[in-house]
C-alpha cells in the first residue's frame, strides 16, 4: 500500500483525511489543575473537625478540674461525634481525656468521672493470683 501523499503547509501537513499540525511542546498543552469545590458533606466534616480541635485547645489550656462540654446540635448523631472526637484525639496525642455522658461529650485534662468499666489505674489487683510452681513440693 503506498504512503498517502502529503502537502506541506505553513501550519503543518495536509493528508487526504486529516490536517496534522506542527510539533508543540508538551508544557504548552498541559491543562491547569482546577481546584474542586468542596461537597456539603466534606464541608460539614471539616467544620466539625475544626470545632473539635478548638474544644481540645480550650481543654488543654483549662485546669484539670474543669471540662469542656461538646453538645449535639439538631440532626447530629452521637456515634458520628464520638468517632470524630476519637479520630482527633488519636491524631493529636495530647494528654486529654474525653467521655460521653448523655448527649454531651466532655473533654478535660483530668479524669472524667462516672465512666463505665474498670478503672485505668494500676493499683487494682489482678483477677488471679500467680501460680508458684514450687509451692506444692515438700
Amino acid at each position: 500500500m503506498p504512503r498517502p501523499k502529503k502537502a506541506v503547509t505553513p501550519d503543518g501537513y495536509t493528508f487526504k483525511q486529516l490536517n496534522v499540525g506542527e510539533l508543540v511542546a508538551l508544557e504548552s498543552i498541559k491543562s491547569e489543575a482546577k481546584p474542586k469545590a468542596e461537597t456539603p458533606r466534606q464541608k460539614a466534616i471539616r467544620e466539625r473537625d475544626e470545632d473539635i480541635q478548638h474544644a481540645f485547645n480550650i481543654a488543654a489550656t483549662a485546669p484539670a478540674s474543669l471540662a469542656v462540654p461538646i453538645h449535639l446540635k439538631a440532626g447530629q448523631k452521637m456515634a458520628t461525634l464520638r468517632l470524630a472526637v476519637q479520630k482527633i484525639a488519636d491524631a493529636e496525642r495530647r494528654a486529654l481525656n474525653w467521655g460521653v455522658r448523655g448527649e454531651t461529650v466532655y473533654v478535660s485534662k483530668g479524669e472524667i468521672p462516672g465512666g463505665r468499666g474498670r478503672r485505668k489505674t494500676a493499683s487494682r489487683p489482678s483477677s488471679g493470683t500467680p501460680i508458684d510452681p514450687g509451692a506444692g513440693e515438700v
